[in-house]
């Protein structure tokens, strides 16, 4: 029997990432703001150039980066004791509002009822996908995670599973280099790969240059508009990286993912 595998980003495609950040965000900034006396706009402009910096939103220890430390008459021992417990809070929310999407759980339990190989490929860094993995309960549900390499200030704060493989910036999609091993791996034709996702500048493009199946999972576009206002005004994002892709043409669009059982061969 030939091998099937279905490649499946993560963040927006089996959860709601942006409605799960977004809460947890507000509540640090909320607490930063209540233990300094400065305003949520302050603490939220001050986290945005650190985002910048870095290019990214999931920055471990973020608040101790912030700038307005200096302008406070905090000591060390509060200031640290403040992004201990911001931190923590974060993710504490962040958490609470973590759940899969519909239909997704009884989805993997049906590929893997049929032997269908089940991988995960997504440009978040090793410690949160490994954090999201675990709490949903899922992590085991995957031949191999690839993710983004930690930076070096956050390598070692989280044991990652074993099936978790870690890549530089430069092999992570667009770069068909995931793909491109699973199949030569697992001896598996290009027609008998699924890719799964969100984005279709990120995850339809690189199935697209793979030349494999492309399904863009059009319901992870979904999210509040409190998150969405949110994260557009902390994102390193330009509107450019944001829109671009739109003309991409995906072979596949499901509004739910359970429809992936009508497309995929056996």
């Amino acid at each position: 029997m030939k091998s099937i595998a279905l490649v499946l980003d993560l963040d927006n495609t089996l959860y709601c990432w942006m409605d799960s950040y977004a809460p947890g965000f507000d509540a640090q900034i909320t607490y930063i703001a209540k233990r300094t006396g400065m305003t949520k706009k302050c603490i939220r402009e001050s986290f945005k150039s650190v985002f910048q910096k870095h290019g990214s939103v999931e920055i471990v220890n973020a608040a101790n980066e912030l700038d307005i430390w200096a302008e406070t008459n905090l000591t060390d021992t509060e200031i640290m004791d403040i992004n201990e417990k911001s931190t923590a809070l974060f993710l504490k929310v962040f958490a609470d509002n973590l759940t899969l999407f519909p239909t997704v759980l009884e989805t993997l339990e049906w590929a893997k009822e049929r032997n269908i190989l089940l991988f995960a490929f997504s440009d978040g860094r090793a410690f949160w996908i490994n954090f999201r993995l675990k709490h949903l309960d899922i992590i085991d549900s995957f031949e191999r995670i690839y993710v983004m390499e930690d930076e070096p200030a956050d390598k070692g704060r989280s044991v990652l599973c074993k099936q978790m493989i870690t890549l530089s910036a430069d092999q992570i999609k667009p770069n068909t280099f995931i793909l491109d091993e699973i199949m030569k791996d697992y001896h598996i034709s290009k027609e008998d790969v699924y890719v799964v996702g969100d984005s279709k500048n990120k995850d339809i493009r690189t199935a697209n240059i793979a030349g494999v199946n492309g399904i863009w999972a059009q319901y992870g576009m979904s999210y509040s508009q409190k998150s969405r206002h949110l994260l557009s005004s902390i994102t390193p994002w330009t509107r450019s990286q944001r829109v671009r892709g739109r003309r991409i043409v995906p072979q596949y669009t499901i509004t739910e993912f359970a429809e992936i059982k009508d497309i995929i061969r056996m």
